[in-house]
């Protein structure tokens, strides 16, 4: 185990999926925690250690002001039986998805640190594992499509391209949704890498099937071009803030003056203990995180986007439309 140093709020942290995720222990008088996640060398230690502090505050577990030592409050002995609780009834659950992820979680608990405390191998991806499995695939992109904003809605430009391009659009349910606002000479693609990518569009009208084309390809190493509106619809979250400026920066290539990016993202409240715990998933589950509107808006900045604006749903959700030009250019 690595002990670092506190002035960074970090002590070694140890996932447990009945805490959920974090043990704490006693060593010289301080509580430290220990780190378990096959994702931690592909982004940043740090953000995953304040995210597990910041989540333990809400549960009151801890109190940690920086800079200094972590403090145990008492209430942890009461509230650890409630936490098993609540995924017992995930072992249960009647939804393969529910039951998949609990097991992973105990799974990411367990095995990534040996008696002797030192690094085990990590276990296969998360996502790789899902989209390997046709049931855990198919239940997924069911999870996706109940959970999807219901109020997209857009205002095509003047000269804009008459396409959509849905990257990383997994079953197709966002172009599906978008189509069905505009006229019929607008036309989709779902662009995904995954073997049954797009496969709601088949489910879709005969005049929406026709106008939507699927392409099963990596958005990770290309883009479709010649789009006037790119979504990329719960995607981010999915990224550690590496790979997600890099997504962003391949979209900045693609994307010509009359296009607008559409980010989707759940509305994330980093003082929210449900929204902590969905943090949490994204770090540890998928390597990724969720982000503040303003931490949205520094990736879009980093990656070159001019002009983003933002607008809130009344079912959970945030929708940055973003440009490579200010508002005042020319078409």
């Amino acid at each position: 185990m690595t002990l670092v140093n506190a002035e960074e709020l970090i002590r070694a942290i140890r996932v447990d999926p009945l805490a959920p995720y974090v043990v704490l222990a006693f060593e010289n008088g301080q509580v430290v925690t220990r780190l378990n996640s096959p994702n931690t060398l592909h982004h940043s230690l740090q953000q995953l250690s304040l995210a597990v502090l910041r989540h333990l505050e809400l549960l009151q577990l801890v109190q940690s002001p920086p800079p200094g030592p972590v403090k145990l409050q008492p209430q942890i002995v009461a509230l650890l039986p409630i936490a098993r609780a609540r995924l017992e009834s995930d072992r249960t659950s009647p939804d393969p998805l529910t039951r998949y992820l609990y097991l992973k979680r105990r799974e990411l608990g367990e095995i990534l640190l040996d008696t002797r405390g030192s690094p085990a191998e990590p276990a296969l991806r998360t996502w790789s594992e899902i989209r390997s499995d046709p049931i855990l695939s198919r239940a997924f992109d069911e999870h996706m499509i109940r959970r999807r904003t219901k109020e997209l809605a857009i205002y095509p430009r003047p000269k804009m391209a008459r396409l959509i391009a849905d990257i990383g659009g997994g079953p197709g349910h966002y172009a599906i949704d978008l189509l069905s606002q505009l006229p019929a000479d607008w036309r989709g693609v779902v662009f995904d890498c995954y073997e049954d990518a797009g496969w709601l569009v088949r489910t879709a009208s005969p005049e929406l099937r026709e106008r939507i084309d699927v392409l099963q390809d990596d958005f990770s190493d290309r883009m479709p071009t010649g789009a006037g509106i790119y979504i990329l619809g719960s995607i981010l979250h999915n990224l550690d803030d590496a790979d997600a400026l890099g997504l962003l920066r391949r979209c900045r290539q693609t994307l010509d003056h009359s296009s607008e990016l559409l980010i989707i993202e759940r509305r994330w409240n980093p003082r929210d203990l449900a929204d902590s715990s969905r943090d949490l998933d994204m770090h540890i589950l998928f390597g990724g995180r969720e982000r503040t509107d303003r931490e949205l808006a520094e990736l879009l900045n980093g990656a070159g986007f001019i002009h983003s604006t933002i607008t809130t749903t009344t079912d959970g959700y945030r929708i940055m439309t973003s440009t490579t030009h200010s508002e005042e250019s020319p078409e």
